[in-house]
């Protein structure tokens, strides 16, 4: 039993071959993916962003609509929306506050991506703003 031919402690030679194949497959796969993990979140974070300021907007001007509202009133329900998702550092402009019944009040939401971002991103995209819009018709007096 000792001249067994069928076992052999050495490696043999295509089973290491193999491996250094393996060694660079892996090399060459894994910062692809991830790249593509790192988009995929930083996609998902964009995406959570455009809807956070989206709904501010839509309260910042569902709040600039009602009667007696000043800026005041509309910038802090826009901060108040925004919180949540942890987005600071936007400007809030206020078009036609102080306007008749069915005239449009216009509520504009500028963020730099900078602010919404995760993770590190080239400068030609870091320097982008997000800018969103809501338009509604100005409420009815009370009593009117």
């Amino acid at each position: 039993m000792k001249d067994n031919p069928k076992i052999d402690s050495r490696v043999p030679e295509h089973r290491s071959a193999r491996r250094g194949a393996f060694l660079v497959e892996f090399a060459v796969v894994v910062p692809i993916v991830f790249v593509l993990g790192f988009g995929f979140i930083e996609f998902g974070r964009f995406s959570l962003a455009r809807h956070a300021l989206e709904e501010a907007a839509r309260v910042g001007c569902r709040t600039a609509i009602v009667k007696g509202a000043v800026v005041a009133d509309v910038d802090s329900s826009v901060t108040n929306t925004l919180a949540p998702f942890g987005i600071s550092g936007h400007t809030t402009t206020i078009s036609n506050l102080n306007v008749n019944q069915g005239d449009m009040v216009t509520v504009t939401i500028s963020v730099p991506y900078e602010s919404v971002r995760w993770l590190p991103t080239p400068r030609f995209i870091s320097l982008a703003t997000f800018t969103v819009k809501c338009s509604l018709p100005k409420e009815a007096n009370e009593g009117s």
